[in-house]
């Protein structure tokens, strides 16, 4: 009589209908069965899993030190789960989405989660899109260019990727701008379907249509797990609150306490210091136009 199997810790890389996908502490994968514990669980999530009969099926979800996450409708969906950091992918010309951008910069900021910003395909060449990000780096966003497609600064990305206390990242941004690509330049053999711009609109054709992680192996530490974020056109925030939306702008947090009062909106009042930044010339009206819609938005939803 064989001795039955153990399960243990691991991590979820991926899910369909009806199997988790598991990579255990040894790295190797795991097809555990779907169990009603599994609707929630995302990719990133840390698990246990035991056997039932000769079946790896996932038994306890344990605690997320953050969630990635939006709000579609009247739901939140989680996207990934412990991220230690999030690689935001743009691109220049009209896939520069500055209030995409802002929202899932706001969501990542909440959850404290580091994030670098990614501007793609840069061996296009678009100067309206280097003023753009330029507005990021000078709120000390670390923003890296890339041309996925030439192999150009990927090296660079690589550099962060070293960083020996990641354990796991992803890569985020709308449809279209690369993101694939650049995890197929990280990690050979992904083979993760890539498409081009549609000409009619200006758009990413999704390729990417649910998250999933891949190891990167590292030389001088643990591998790291590389998660692909599906290309997500919208990003709610009805989920977050209009204080913690306010707090996720570094340009605000320096001038704040210089409003007149302490539950300022920066939007209905007089003397208010961030929008007296706005008139100067000291505060990207982009960025101040994606604060406001995410308060209206967070403001509509409200039950009554």
């Amino acid at each position: 009589m064989s001795a039955p199997k153990l399960g243990g810790q691991a991590v979820v890389v991926g899910s369909s209908r009806r199997f988790v996908h598991l990579l255990d502490k040894n790295g190797a994968t795991i097809k555990a069965q779907s169990s009603s514990k599994a609707v929630d669980l995302t990719v990133g999530d840390s698990v246990i899993y035991g056997y039932r009969k000769e079946d790896p099926v996932v038994t306890e979800i344990l605690p997320a030190k953050n969630y990635l996450a939006r709000s579609y409708r009247d739901e939140t969906k989680k996207i990934a789960a412990n991220l230690d950091q999030l690689f935001i992918v743009t691109a220049v010309g009209q896939l520069f989405n500055t209030f995409f951008l802002d929202r899932i910069m706001t969501v990542a900021a909440c959850e404290s989660i580091p994030y670098t910003l990614v501007v793609n395909k840069i061996d296009l060449g678009d100067q309206e899109t280097r003023i753009l990000s330029d507005i990021y780096e000078r709120i000390g966003i670390p923003v890296v260019y890339t041309s996925a497609k030439a192999g150009k600064n990927i090296e660079l990305l690589e550099q962060s990727l070293r960083d020996p206390d990641l354990r796991i990242v992803a890569l985020g941004g709308i449809s279209g701008v690369g993101k694939s690509t650049i995890l197929n330049q990280l990690i050979p053999g992904t083979e993760r379907k890539t498409a081009e711009v549609s000409e009619r609109t200006g758009q990413g054709k999704q390729t990417t249509t649910q998250a999933y992680g891949y190891m990167y192996e590292r030389d001088d530490a643990a591998p790291l797990l590389v998660i692909d974020l599906p290309g997500i056109q919208n990003f709610g925030v009805q989920h977050l609150s209009k204080q913690s939306v306010a707090e996720s702008f570094p340009e605000f947090i320096e001038r704040v306490a210089e409003c007149e009062f302490d539950n300022c909106s920066h939007i209905g009042e007089q003397k208010c210091a961030i929008k007296d930044a706005l008139e100067r010339g000291e505060i990207a009206p982009q960025r101040y136009d994606s604060y406001v819609r995410m308060i209206d938005e967070i403001e509509e939803a409200k039950p009554y």
